[in-house]
Formats: structure tokens, C-alpha cells, sequence
């Protein structure tokens, strides 16, 4: 994707707002499936194929706190990147205003 483009996509994007670019892209986009992916290769490494170990207490106490722990993550992740583009946006735009 050319940069144009990139930054065309951005500046739709950022119209929808900086809460719930971190909710969409940090929490669910990178913070669940990475809770729900660490959960089971953790648990298949520590107990092998056994699916009665993903029902026990400490089974699902190490899901809950995955599901807690990386979509906190996924919020600092989403901040980060949207500071990332915003940074990216501004140049983007001084370039602009600079070569006109």
C-alpha cells in the first residue's frame, strides 16, 4: 500500500475516534487473540493434549488472568499505535504543506 493511500486510510480511521481505534485494534485486535493463543500454547506445553486441563480451576484462573493481562496490553499496544500514525500523519502532512 503506497503511502497516499496509507495516510488516506489513516485520516478515515482517526475520524472514528482515538477509543475506539485502541478498543477495536489493541483489546480485541491484538489483546484477546494473543490472551486466547498464550492460554493454549502455555497450557498444551505444560499439560499436553489433555482438555480436561483447560476445565479445571487453575485452567481457567490462567484464562481469566490472560484475558485480563493482554488486552491491558492491547490498550497500551493501541495507544502506542496510534501515537505511531498520528507522529506519521503530522510529517505527512507538513511534507504536503511544505511542497505546495
Amino acid at each position: 500500500m503506497g503511502k497516499d493511500k496509507r495516510m488516506e486510510k489513516w485520516e478515515y480511521t482517526r475520524t472514528k475516534g482515538k477509543r475506539r481505534f485502541i478498543i477495536s485494534n489493541g483489546v480485541l485486535g491484538w489483546g484477546l487473540p494473543t490472551a486466547l493463543l498464550f492460554f493454549g500454547i502455555t497450557n498444551m506445553v505444560e499439560h499436553g493434549m489433555s482438555l480436561q486441563s483447560y476445565i479445571t480451576g487453575e485452567g481457567i484462573m490462567e484464562m481469566l488472568i490472560s484475558l485480563i493481562i493482554f488486552p491491558l496490553g492491547g490498550v497500551i499496544f493501541g495507544y502506542m499505535v496510534w501515537g505511531l500514525n498520528e507522529s506519521m500523519y503530522a510529517d505527512d502532512q507538513s511534507n504536503h504543506e511544505g511542497s505546495s
